[in-house]
């Protein structure tokens, strides 16, 4: 019962397929900007308790990417895109999706479950000494993501399958939690 009504509360977009969404953003029945906007509503009133996306990027930026992604699906609307169907090469354009924490996507950390990977000695920079934050965003010298009290250093390259979600268009929001090493089953939220 409680689970039916968690689920009234999702607005009806969260409840699309990808295919779904890509055919309504196509044909404008929605926005990027909108679809963002939710997707960012509802982990921000969730995550806090399920803790299911591990990294976040800031809600600035991807809704920078949205608005961009929807020009692009209004030029492509309006007959003003030079691609004559764009939806053959990006047809996730617009549609936000987060990466397991065991793949690597350019800028973002891959802890794989957990800097325990090192055992009871950790690498001097696994370390962080700045409790202060927990954002995706704060970096050290740009190269430093920090979490709690570990940071990890952000990849340079997006994995294969990463690099053609991007190319289709798709927004990475972030990196998903994942049992420690991608082993078993169970992941520790906490």
């Amino acid at each position: 019962i409680q689970r039916q009504t968690t689920m009234k509360t999702v607005p009806e977009i969260l409840h699309l397929t990808a295919l779904e969404l890509s055919h309504h953003l196509g044909s404008g029945k929605i926005t990027a900007t909108r679809l963002m906007e939710q997707t960012l509503d509802r982990i921000g009133a969730i995550n806090p308790s399920i803790r299911a996306i591990v990294a976040l990027r800031d809600r600035r930026h991807l809704m920078e990417e949205a608005k961009a992604a929807d020009l692009e699906l209004k030029n492509y609307i309006d007959g003003k895109s030079a691609e004559e169907n764009i939806f053959e090469k990006k047809w996730l354009l617009g549609i936000p999706i987060a990466i397991k924490d065991v793949s690597h996507a350019e800028s973002f950390p891959t802890t794989m479950g957990g800097c325990t990977l090192y055992g009871e000695e950790f690498p001097p920079d696994c370390l962080n000494t700045d409790d202060s934050n927990n954002s995706i965003d704060s970096t050290q010298d740009g190269k430093y993501y920090v979490f709690g009290k570990w940071k990890y250093e952000s990849q340079k390259e997006d994995d294969p399958f990463v690099k053609r979600l991007r190319d289709a268009g798709a927004i990475i929001i972030g990196k998903t939690n994942a049992p420690e090493l991608a082993m078993g089953c169970h992941s520790y939220n906490s």
